[in-house]
């Protein structure tokens, strides 16, 4: 699995890289170190619309090749305020490293669905598969697609921020996404919060330490999380209604000072077999910070000027 990461300093059989990993890296693996050099960077996509003759979305996996843009095995890139409207699939990221898609929105002029794909107008809306490091912000969904933002294939350090939906889903695709962020993200109806898709054959829907922060829908009302076989590992941080099936876990499972951590009224102890962190913010309260992403984004900045 390949990691992009800056080389802070070096010695004669060293190196110090500029952050922590997520993962464990042993030397009888035989790791390699390359020197980064993606076929295409520092090239992107603003101000402009894509939009394609009406026609509709007839099967799941069957559709026309309205696709609007998407960054495939490239560095640096970026797509920032850019309107993709009656796609298929509207923007995705692939196999690809810092990238921000900011400032976007994906519409229709009129439905797009069929009787097999109500209500979805579309398949995939934003989509990160294999996309390392990279920011989807600021972004509006104004009607449903399938997916309307998707976690994908190996997935590492993907956010999702800031966003607004019609009545969203935040999909966990498979294929090992972990690591990941959807932080401040206004689900419109919320109905559908957790439905996700992907093959079965790429295991569970979420891989470890994927955050969900402040996720909910417009009307504030609690959530419903996903079964505990969703994933590992997982933290969940809001308004949230118990998952199901198995939400109840194991009451002897974890060491003592977990057991003593779940004794706060705001630790739900949901999945716990599943290591499940999940904190219950009452609906009637804000959590702070709003956006879980923008706070860290400051804090690295002031460690970095520190």
């Amino acid at each position: 699995m390949p990691a992009c990461c800056r080389v802070a300093a070096k010695g004669p059989n060293w190196i110090k890289l500029e952050r922590l990993l997520n993962y464990d890296l042993r030397l009888h693996w035989k790791p390699y170190v390359y020197r980064y050099s993606p076929e295409v960077q520092h090239s992107g996509f603003e101000s402009f619309t894509v939009r394609f003759a009406h026609g509709f979305y007839p099967e799941h996996h069957t559709a026309y090749g309205f696709n609007g843009l998407g960054i495939y095995d490239s560095g640096n890139c970026w797509i920032r305020n850019v309107k993709v409207v009656n796609a298929d699939n509207a923007i995705g990221a692939f196999r690809s490293e810092f990238v921000s898609v900011r400032g976007v929105t994906v519409s229709v002029e009129k439905p797009r669905y069929t009787k097999s794909t109500f209500p979805a107008n579309g398949h995939h809306a934003l989509w990160g598969s294999g996309a390392v490091l990279t920011e989807f912000s600021g972004f509006r969904i104004t009607t449903q697609y399938m997916h309307d933002i998707t976690f994908s294939v190996f997935a590492e350090n993907l956010v999702f921020a800031n966003g607004q939906m019609l009545d969203g889903n935040i999909d966990f695709h498979r294929g090992g996404p972990h690591n990941n962020l959807a932080s401040n993200i206004n689900l419109g109806r919320g109905t559908r919060a957790f439905h996700s898709g992907g093959n079965t054959v790429r295991g569970t829907h979420a891989a470890a330490n994927n955050t969900v922060w402040n996720v909910g829908p417009a009307s504030k009302r609690q959530v419903a999380l996903p079964g505990c076989d969703f994933g590992p590992h997982l933290v969940f941080v809001g308004s949230y209604a118990p998952p199901t099936p198995g939400a109840e876990g194991d009451s002897n499972s974890g060491d003592r000072r977990r057991r003593s951590l779940l004794a706060s009224p705001q630790l739900t102890g949901w999945c716990r077999q599943r290591r499940w962190w999940v904190e219950d913010v009452p609906t009637t309260q804000q959590l702070l910070p709003r956006d879980l992403y923008a706070a860290m984004v400051a804090t690295r900045r002031n460690r970095i000027r520190g």
